[in-house]
């Protein structure tokens, strides 16, 4: 693999950038009169350059995944991409919404029986959900195709590999904790990896080459 500091650095710069908007508007708010608005407006910019970094730092990914050369800028490069990505989290978010109908009538009513049956359904849906469409947001941010044709051909393409999908879960899970638990250092680390594996399991999928295959 490729330039791997830079990989970690790109952990880094993300990390910080986040951190850094949310307190330097936490130490304006102590000189304002509008405290609750500052602290809005901050949010909503500091998720926005959030995602915007989140979409460079998975095409940096995609790139050492595909054993092409990553360089540190790449993760600001996804500015044309965060329109897309948000309407694809919005869309993700209705069908939730819709899957979670029968669990909030249960809650709304008190009704037990409804509230089991809600339950389960929203949690195997969303289960199943996040097995068949993961890759959605992989097309969105190289911009292969719209947003619903997206969710269509995530579907396709994760058929026959919904187990894989639930493994590379799994690991992706354990990986994420051994960072947290090594603190700062570790998550540095973790989030790229996480990164690419997700990126190597991507990239078969649609046939591309990766670095381990080329």
């Amino acid at each position: 693999m490729r330039a791997p500091w830079t990989l970690v650095g790109s952990s880094f710069v993300v990390m910080a950038l986040t951190l850094a908007i949310p307190m330097l508007l936490a130490f304006m708010e102590l000189s304002t009169e509008s405290p609750g608005l500052l602290v809005a407006a901050g949010q909503f910019i500091s998720n926005l350059i959030s995602i915007w970094l989140s979409v460079g730092q998975v095409k940096l990914g995609l790139r050492a995944a595909r054993g092409d050369s990553v360089q540190l800028r790449t993760i600001f490069s996804g500015i044309d991409r965060v329109l897309p990505l948000i309407g694809a989290y919005i869309l993700c978010m209705l069908l939730v919404a819709l899957i979670s109908i029968p669990l909030i009538l249960g809650i709304g009513l008190n009704l037990v029986w409804l509230i089991i049956l809600g339950g389960c359904i929203t949690f195997f849906s969303y289960l199943y959900g996040y097995l068949a469409l993961w890759p959605t947001f992989f097309f969105v941010i190289e911009g292969r195709t719209t947003v619903w044709n997206a969710l269509q051909e995530a579907f396709r393409i994760t058929r026959g590999h919904r187990l894989q999908t639930f493994l590379m879960g799994m690991i992706s899970m354990v990986i994420m904790l051994m960072g947290y638990l090594a603190l700062l250092i570790g998550v540095l680390v973790a989030i790229p990896i996480t990164i690419i594996l997700w990126s190597i399991f991507y990239s078969r999928l649609i046939g591309e080459p990766t670095v381990q295959a080329s």
